[in-house]
């Protein structure tokens, strides 16, 4: 079991050529990079995020502009929706970042509403703002897609033979994961984590909540 998750975990890919986002003018300092979306550049990625959320809201256009950018030219779409809504709203981007650190603090709905609102994305659809949390304390938060959602519940039962944490399925009733998935969405991080724990200890480097959804990610691929 070992040697499949350090497989699934080297084989992560998610690139991302942020230069060919439509509004980048718009955003001096960002959107100039290109990245392979292996492990190591898209921690480097995270890094970035964490050091310029409190100070720029080019910082949350570009994570959701990457969530976005394997849907083609939703992702252009999407992210300048989100910053027209973070202008509208007019708070800082250090406001912004104590929201999201907010929820990381206390992933509760009404949290998850605050941040969801401070970072523009008005649809009740989870995964986006989920990033948020996984961006800021990767070793604690996975973040949440369709995908992972899907194996989720393929593979929950045997999943759950792991660990002392329980995977839920997710409803699912949607085309994307929703509101309505919350509470499997938390039993989804405490898994991480303890998946997480088992797999650092047994092998020579240590896993993140993250890593483990990027390997479950590199998965369903």
């Amino acid at each position: 079991m070992i040697a499949d998750w350090r497989k699934a975990l080297a084989s992560y890919r998610y690139p991302c050529d942020f230069s060919s986002y439509c509004d980048r003018r718009e955003h001096p300092g960002h959107f100039t990079m290109r990245i392979d979306g292996d492990r190591e550049s898209t921690i480097a990625f995270e890094d970035r995020f964490r050091e310029l959320a409190p100070i720029s809201l080019g910082a949350y256009a570009e994570v959701i502009f990457w969530k976005m950018y394997s849907q083609g030219g939703r992702a252009d779409h999407r992210t300048s929706v989100a910053v027209a809504n973070m202008r509208k709203h007019g708070e800082s981007p250090a406001v912004i970042w104590d929201k999201v650190c907010g929820f990381v603090r206390s992933p509760s709905r009404e949290n998850l509403k605050r941040m969801r609102s401070a970072i523009g994305v008005t649809s009740g659809m989870l995964p986006t703002a989920l990033t948020f949390p996984a961006f800021a304390e990767p070793d604690r938060f996975p973040m949440l897609d369709t995908r992972v959602a899907k194996w989720v519940n393929q593979h929950w039962r045997a999943a759950n033979r792991e660990t002392n944490a329980q995977l839920v399925p997710f409803k699912l009733n949607s085309t994307s994961v929703r509101d309505n998935d919350f509470d499997s969405y938390l039993h989804w991080v405490r898994w991480c984590r303890e998946m997480a724990g088992r797999l650092s200890d047994s092998t020579e480097r240590h896993w993140r909540a993250r890593d483990v959804e990027m390997a479950v990610f590199a998965s369903t691929r």
